[in-house]
């Protein structure tokens, strides 16, 4: 059974076909500034170049931030819109920073914009200032981090969803999205 993963939360558009909790395609593409028309147009090509149609996916991974505002929104969306057309109720969500987490390293850093990231602390768990949003690193070597999509490929996901990461939930509407301001004091 054939699920597609998108994320589109982050500086990077990433998407995947998923069959017995292995990646079988994987691509990723640095987001630019038409995060919506381009992820439609990206998510075209993928499938078509692998020879998947809408009716081959039975079901969703996804991001829900953080990330900017409307990436953030894009991949939720286009679930959405695919389930109207060919309805399946598996769903399956985590976190950006989840998603990119490394049990070796304290931080996570996400890029928000050019000069602005989102720094999640690991050891700050279930607290509500875990993360902040932080200008320019001085030196990315004063943290222990995880940088953001620079070392997020198949293999990460692939260990995400073997260690059952993600979140099942069977109603798109149940799904809050977290935005970066979300999590400053």
């Amino acid at each position: 059974m054939k699920k597609l993963f998108l994320d589109t939360a982050g500086e990077y558009f990433n998407i995947a076909i998923i069959e017995n909790n292995k990646v079988v395609f994987f691509e990723s593409k640095k987001n630019n500034n038409d995060v919506v028309n381009q992820s439609l147009n990206y998510l075209h090509i993928f499938l078509n170049k692998n020879k998947i149609s809408l009716k081959d996916i039975k079901g969703y991974y996804f991001t829900i931030g953080p990330g900017s505002f409307t990436g953030t929104k894009v991949a939720l969306n286009i679930i959405n819109s695919f389930n109207l057309v060919f309805p399946t109720f598996d769903f399956n969500y985590i976190t950006n920073y989840d998603l990119l987490k490394n049990e070796n390293k304290r931080f996570v850093l996400i890029k928000l914009s050019k000069q602005k990231y989102y720094l999640h602390d690991f050891m700050k768990k279930n607290q509500r200032n875990s993360g902040r949003i932080i200008d320019v690193l001085q030196t990315k070597e004063d943290f222990n981090i995880v940088n953001g999509y620079k070392e997020f490929n198949k293999k990460v996901l692939e260990e995400k969803l073997i260690k059952n990461k993600f979140k099942k939930v069977d109603n798109l509407v149940k799904i809050n999205l977290f935005y970066a301001n979300d999590f400053v004091n």
